[in-house]
């Protein structure tokens, strides 16, 4: 029988990365170095593993394998999402109002950009940099020169973002408690959307049947809203843990961190539970393995 996925864990609480494997559990937990507090999103690139510690305004770079393969730079205030574009790695500093640049390979920093007010979340696609520009109400996008290439303006408080074939999405807070989930096909296009029963924290696109399909957390509700991505209409409500707080997919199933539950919690595509894996305090971003990762274990 196949081994399940490999997978990480940021759990926040225990300033660590845990290693699971479906059907498996927890298998082992790696600790962050000296000075890192609070990783809340995990980034895998090859045999790199990043984190964005929200904490001590850190972002770190784990060479698995390696034993001596721990690195930490310093980066803005509260380092919120990480993205790999161009060649390099991005975080959002939503309490700086701006994004950090760095190599990865050496890894170091190379610059700060400015961006507008609190950006909270990061996507690349189509040659552009996306973020999530909070207090702004808006998705700011930059070109492969690191300028700004204009932004697109939404309703409410844009906290997450994704890319897929059909174009950049944001998930929001409206002011009247609720959410949305919207969409457009980059800067000076209009957005379109669809209300959700609560805020949107988190959204994540994927291929279901062959057709374009997405997923959007709500952290204050604990559960989460499946869409058809290409039509842009909400599909199904189902619940999960409490304080979903990030999600990812492999195409076959769906990982929902569950902050509040000290829970990993992985369902088909249809919203249905299959497994529960125990992590460590305040679980976080997720980060998971393509191929044969059997020697990590």
């Amino acid at each position: 029988m196949a081994k399940g996925r490999l997978f990480f864990v940021a759990e926040c609480g225990e300033n660590s990365i845990l290693i699971c494997r479906r059907g498996a559990g927890a298998l082992r937990r790696l600790p962050l170095p000296p000075g890192a507090c609070g990783p809340r999103r995990l980034l895998l690139s090859g045999r790199e593993l990043f984190h964005a510690d929200v904490f001590s305004s850190t972002v770190g770079q784990l060479t698995l394998g390696s034993p001596a393969g721990q690195q930490l730079l310093p980066t803005g205030r509260a380092p919120a999402d990480l993205a790999v574009f161009a060649g390099n790695l991005f975080a959002a500093c939503g309490d700086s109002n701006s994004l950090w640049q760095f190599s990865t390979q050496p890894f170091f920093p190379m610059a700060a950009l400015p961006a507008g007010a609190c950006p909270v979340a990061l996507c690349a696609g189509g040659g552009l940099l996306c973020a999530a520009e909070c207090l702004c109400g808006r998705l700011g996008f930059y070109n492969a020169a690191l300028r700004p290439a204009g932004f697109c303006a939404v309703e409410g408080l844009p906290l997450c973002a994704d890319v897929s074939q059909e174009g950049f999405l944001a998930g929001v807070l409206l002011g009247s408690g609720k959410g949305a989930v919207y969409r457009t096909l980059g800067p000076g296009s209009p957005a379109e959307g669809f209300l959700t029963p609560a805020p949107v924290t988190g959204v994540r696109t994927f291929i279901a049947g062959g057709r374009a399909a997405g997923v959007a957390l709500h952290l204050w509700e604990n559960c989460a809203t499946l869409f058809d991505a290409a039509g842009l209409r909400p599909l199904r409500t189902f619940a999960c843990g409490r304080m979903p707080d990030d999600v990812r997919t492999d195409g076959e199933a769906l990982y929902i961190s569950c902050l509040q539950d000290d829970a990993v919690e992985i369902y088909d595509l249809a919203g249905n539970l299959q497994e529960r894996v125990a992590t460590g305090r305040e679980p976080r971003g997720l980060a998971l393995c393509e191929g044969d990762w059997d020697w990590l274990e």
